[in-house]
């Protein structure tokens, strides 16, 4: 998503350490109201202040989250033991972008949207992020970067993962593993506004294991459209991909709409076939969006989701303020945490 100079600027003022510690609870009531525990339906925020675009990964009783950094900082890096008591660590994940070599250091497109998963053949881990194209002012290209602790710092490789700039270019990266030991894939979306056509949400196996593993595409395995944006989308469509499995039935995540607006939201499609030919079946109503339980949460534009591969948890960012003009920098999303539930191809909230 384009954020402007105003707008990383403000966002560096706005950044702050603050936390809220509330728990996220187990249980199943489905009262109409906050409950003791201080949690929504299962939702509670904001955890912090100023994280956009958040993905997590556990590493043994750790969680550690990402998200898009500021002009100070390449990635946002906090930790937490419970998944509601979020702390911001001060260390860049992604301090150096020098040996990307098809990058450059402009503020007005930083670094986005960023994922890591943890490599089967060594226990290293791998960071999928977008940044600026130097070979194509104004989109990203989808890079990936190593290293030896889920803090970093992580160095990245000098090509990039994958670009397509006669499509408008590539950005918000993630991964998915299909089972322990399974096939390994990064979704992405193709960022088309820039082109003046349809977004789209894109998936291709990469290296599932050795040296490489990650870091490649497998040679010869097929481009998926998973999804293609639509009328309902509005004028900046579909991004955030995020694909997760539960019992058989494969989820895909998104958001749709201009992230600064409260039309944003997290929707989600399904698919019994991850090699499916044609678009997966997307679900007719949003997962979050702006005034869902109202009488106790102050949902406003949330988006930018991702969720657990093996535990039924999401982190998601939800705007502070009010709409204003992009240009005018105000867009200050925290982060949010929750518990979700799956009831067959359908997910909730308690």
């Amino acid at each position: 998503m384009v954020i402007s100079k105003a707008t990383l600027t403000t966002l560096l003022v706005a950044l702050t350490t603050s936390s809220l510690a509330i728990p996220i609870s187990e249980s199943s009531s489905h009262a109409n109201k906050a409950r003791q525990d201080g949690t929504c339906h299962g939702i509670v925020g904001p955890v912090l202040n100023e994280f956009p675009d958040p993905a997590f990964l556990k590493v043994d009783n750790t969680y550690y989250a990402y998200g898009t950094g500021t002009s100070s900082r390449n990635i946002n890096l906090a930790r937490s033991t419970d998944f509601s008591n979020w702390t911001p660590l001060p260390t860049d994940p992604l301090p150096d972008l020098s040996a990307a070599t098809w990058t450059s250091p402009d503020p007005s497109f930083a670094v986005w949207a960023p994922d890591v998963i943890r490599r089967a053949s060594d226990g290293r881990f791998v960071m999928y992020f977008s940044a600026n194209d130097a070979g194509a002012p104004g989109q990203h290209c989808v890079g990936a970067a190593v290293a030896d602790a889920p803090q970093g710092p992580f160095v990245p490789e000098p090509q990039p993962l994958v670009c397509r700039r006669s499509e408008g270019g590539s950005i918000d990266p993630a991964g998915f593993r299909d089972g322990e030991g399974g096939r390994l894939f990064v979704v992405w979306k193709i960022d088309a506004g820039h082109v003046g056509g349809r977004t789209k949400l894109l998936m291709r196996e990469v290296e599932g294991g050795g040296a490489r593993e990650g870091l490649d595409f497998v040679p010869g395995a097929p481009t998926r459209l998973l999804l293609e944006s639509a009328a309902e989308d509005g004028s900046y469509g579909i991004e955030a991909p995020y694909v997760f499995e539960r019992a058989g039935t494969y989820f895909l995540a998104f958001s749709s709409d201009f992230f600064a607006t409260p039309e944003y939201d997290v929707q989600y499609a399904t698919s019994a076939d991850l090699d499916r030919e044609g678009q997966w079946d997307r679900v007719d109503a949003p997962l979050l969006e702006s005034g869902l339980f109202s009488e106790c949460a102050s949902l406003n534009g949330p988006g930018g989701a991702s969720f657990g591969q093996s535990e039924d948890l999401v982190l998601f960012h939800n705007r502070h303020n009010s709409t204003v003009p992009e240009e005018e920098g105000e867009v200050i999303r925290g982060l949010w945490a929750a518990r979700f539930r799956v009831d067959g191809e359908r997910l909730g909230f308690e």
